[in-house]
């Protein structure tokens, strides 16, 4: 089933467990405000602190809503597990595998001024008469956050739908083979990365310049693993629908105090509706589902 999970997905009340894989450390769109995050696609250890902020009220908003529209699709008691890219740390500067990809995009703008400012300064020319303007280098932006653990537990206590009952960490290396010769591992991590981000690329600058990106990058990748076996840092975590006689109390609790008892009752009183597993990879990706009737 196509959607776009920043929106309502399924009838409510419709979901007995949803998998999120790698999926919600993409935001909805590029946060606002990035105009002096100069020369870099996300936040870099060089970024003002206005760029952080701008991806974190991002995330926080499209976390929130996420959660939102999850928990009107989730029956009570029903199950989310998300597995995310996060951080281990509070400050968010220091990605390396973005920061290389953008001063990959850096090497292309300085070696292309060089050898066509004799037409123009402002224009970097590629293969088959492609193209891009200079400030384009400086207005990519990428549309992602990877959280910290504390954030994303704060986010989930006060959006306030369901409990968070596991949260764990684990590192996976850059490469998945992980095999000895780091020439190969830079390639490997230049395809994989090349897989996620090139559309986005390719939109914003001229599609020309995707292979000769990713030669460099994977240069770039290969010169920092012989250096440093960096890993990806990630999060799952296991949410459970709150009870629907809880949220009910809750609201009415600082209301008129009048007895709910048979209000509950019926919203309790019906059968649990058809259940649907769910797996969703990228906002835009379509979903594959399978349904059963309880017995």
């Amino acid at each position: 089933m196509p959607g776009f999970f920043y929106g309502r997905l399924f009838p409510s009340g419709s979901l007995h467990l949803i998998h999120s894989s790698y999926s919600v450390h993409w935001l909805s769109e590029v946060p606002k405000g990035l105009e002096q995050n100069k020369g870099n696609i996300f936040v870099a250890d060089t970024s003002p602190k206005t760029v952080f902020t701008a991806y974190r009220e991002q995330s926080r908003r499209d976390f929130t809503m996420f959660l939102s529209l999850r928990a009107e699709e989730v029956v009570p008691g029903g199950h989310m597990v998300l597995t995310l890219l996060g951080r281990c740390k509070t400050d968010p500067c220091g990605n390396k595998i973005w920061g290389l990809l953008a001063q990959s995009l850096v090497d292309l703008a300085t070696q292309f001024l060089k050898h066509h400012s004799c037409i123009n300064e402002s224009i970097f020319f590629f293969g088959g008469g492609e193209f891009i303007e200079g400030s384009d280098v400086d207005t990519f932006n990428l549309p992602y956050y990877n959280p910290c653990t504390e954030e994303t537990k704060a986010i989930v206590q006060t959006e306030g739908s369901f409990n968070l009952d596991k949260l764990r960490t684990f590192e996976l290396s850059w490469d998945p083979c992980n095999g000895d010769d780091i020439v190969v591992s830079g390639r490997n991590v230049a395809k994989s990365i090349r897989a996620v981000a090139e559309p986005m690329l390719a939109s914003h600058f001229a599609g020309a310049i995707i292979d000769i990106l990713f030669i460099n990058y994977a240069r770039r990748v290969t010169e920092h693993l012989a250096l440093e076996n960096t890993k990806h840092f990630n999060v799952a975590i296991l949410l459970t629908r709150k009870s629907i006689g809880i949220l009910v109390m809750k609201m009415t609790e600082d209301d008129s105090g009048q007895n709910v008892t048979n209000c509950l009752q019926e919203l309790l009183l019906d059968q649990l509706p058809i259940s649907t597993i769910c797996s969703t990879s990228l906002p835009g990706i379509g979903l594959n589902t399978r349904r059963w009737r309880r017995t």
